[in-house]
């Protein structure tokens, strides 16, 4: 789930193992979610997801996963 109180949500990259994957985004439920594909395969993954609000502030968040 993403969220900005304030200006507003302006664009969402997701990537895994550092290519860029569709992300799909519900802007009354705030939920963001991608749905896998065979590119992404069995074992170890890494996902970066990159918010930029409208002010152009920007976070990430990393993590490792397993599918």
């Amino acid at each position: 789930k993403i969220s900005d109180n304030l200006s507003g949500i302006k664009s969402f990259n997701m990537y895994i193992n550092d290519q860029w994957v569709l992300a799909e985004f519900n802007f009354k439920t705030g939920k963001l979610w991608h749905t896998f594909d065979e590119k992404t395969g069995f074992g170890k993954h890494n996902l970066k997801l990159v918010v930029t609000d409208n002010k152009e502030n920007s976070k990430t968040y990393s993590t490792t996963f397993y599918r």
